[in-house]
């Protein structure tokens, strides 16, 4: 019988005591670092702040605690506004959460916010509830943070039926970069879900459901990105894994935004467009989201509209049931590749307007691979590509390899797969006359491009 060397029989017998040690540390108390506190509605501010003897008051804990303690929030309501006072290390955060189990919830109580972070760093947020923030668009938010802040974590929270925001991280007075907002609910906030202003980098917003939110105007969003006085915008931000719905306008628009990745998200039932990339937005990704039934509240919406902006690329996303499924307006060096564009009818509000993909001054646009199927309103004209400016197009009848030719643009078109649940048309065009062009369904023509050459994939 074989038998293990002595120096394996250690190996193993320490592994187990460090696993062993890990677990029990894990179990007793709940952190391996720092200082452990509780806070309990119950508590008093005079004590140790000892699990049998816990403070009062979320305040006065954030007022003790230094870079690596933990502080265990018991069940209950906690009013009025939480401004932590110390930060943590970039290895020994200052945790606030929920005592496993325990929902907590604070109220800020006709404040601007429940928690607010100024100038702060290193901290972590998790398992709670932010509700009852007063305000307007641009200084209110469950979560509020501004002035150079860096390296907050959000994890698990719920950012609800705030007046304001949901959560608003505010770059106008310094850079507010190294943030994280993930496995979080942002539902019900009157004005926007999260909002990203002016110097913000490096964010990531991950595994979220945002819902229902910006009902308190006409211009509500679920995320928003921008900065509109074009000076230093938001840099560098992934918008990933998230479930964007129910918003009064866009599931998420960025404007004067640079380096932003959308991507496997699912946007649906937002009013008017999901996906909105707006004016001076550059070096953005679009990649592999569900974006349907969105314009339910607007006419002339779609599942993704990229307006003024330069650099962009929309890949792999699944666009359906909306009014439109893509516009690219006014657009620069577009790459538009392997989507799926189907069952965009307008019917919800309007069926003059339903197409596939639209398209009006857009320049060095690219769109192959893709697969268009039976967009268009049955009741009304059914148009796969539609474009607003003076073009020539050559088009096989289902397999396009057509190309756009422009005075000034040069989009191409290439390799992209159409088709009809209806014998309609094709293709409807535009003209700066505003002479309408028809193509039949069975028309075959061809062009030479002058000022474009592409290959075959």
């Amino acid at each position: 019988m074989y038998k293990a060397p002595n120096s394996c029989k250690r190996k193993f017998s320490l592994l187990v005591f460090l696993l062993m040690a890990t677990l029990i540390l894990s179990c007793n108390n709940m952190s391996t670092g720092g200082n452990v506190f509780f806070v309990a509605t119950n508590g008093t501010d005079s004590g140790p702040g000892s699990k049998n003897d816990p403070w009062r008051t979320i305040q006065y804990a954030s007022e003790v605690m230094t870079a690596g303690d933990t502080l265990y929030i018991r069940g209950g309501n906690y009013y009025g506004k939480i401004s932590p006072q110390n930060s943590g290390s970039a290895n020994n955060y200052i945790l606030y959460r929920n005592y496993p189990g325990d929902s907590v919830v604070i109220n800020a109580d006709e404040e601007n916010t429940s928690i607010y972070i100024d100038e702060l760093s290193y901290l972590h947020f998790m398992g709670l509830t932010l509700t009852g923030a007063e305000g307007e668009v641009f200084s209110s938010g469950g979560f509020y943070a501004e002035g150079k802040s860096h390296h907050i974590i959000l994890e698990n929270i719920t950012a609800t039926e705030n007046d304001g925001n949901g959560i608003f991280l505010c770059g106008n007075d310094g850079r507010i970069k190294d943030i994280q907002i993930k496995d979080s609910n942002i539902s019900d906030n009157k004005i926007h879900g999260i909002v990203l202003w002016k110097d913000v980098r490096n964010v990531l917003i991950d595994n979220n459901i945002i819902q229902n939110n910006g009902w308190k105007n006409d211009w509500g969003h679920g995320i928003k990105i921008i900065d509109f006085e074009n000076t230093q915008g938001p840099f560098n931000i992934t918008v990933s894994n998230n479930d964007i719905s129910y918003s009064r306008t866009q599931g998420i628009q960025t404007w004067n935004a640079q380096k932003i990745l959308i991507k496997g998200n699912h946007f649906h039932h937002n009013g008017a467009t999901g996906i909105q990339i707006e004016d001076y937005s550059k070096f953005i990704v679009v990649d592999s989201n569900l974006c349907e039934y969105n314009a339910r509240e607007y006419a002339y919406e779609t599942g993704i509209w990229i307006e003024a902006s330069e650099s962009v690329l929309v890949q792999n996303n699944k666009i359906n049931n909306n009014g439109i499924g893509l516009i690219l307006r006014r657009a620069n060096r577009v790459l538009t590749r392997r989507n799926l564009i189907y069952d965009n009818d307008g019917s919800r509000k309007t069926q003059s307007n339903a197409a596939g993909i639209i398209i009006g001054e857009t320049g060095d646009a690219i769109i192959v691979h893709n697969t268009l199927h039976n967009n268009g309103h049955k009741e009304s004209w059914r148009a796969a590509f539609h474009s607003e400016e003076s073009v020539s197009v050559s088009s096989p009848s289902i397999k396009f390899v057509f190309s756009f030719s422009f005075l000034f643009f040069f989009p191409v078109f290439e390799f992209n797969i159409v088709s009809y649940e209806f014998s309609k048309l094709s293709l409807r065009v535009y003209s700066n006359s505003s002479k309408i062009s028809w193509f039949p369904k069975s028309t075959r023509l061809k062009i030479v491009v002058p000022c474009f050459t592409s290959s075959s994939p």
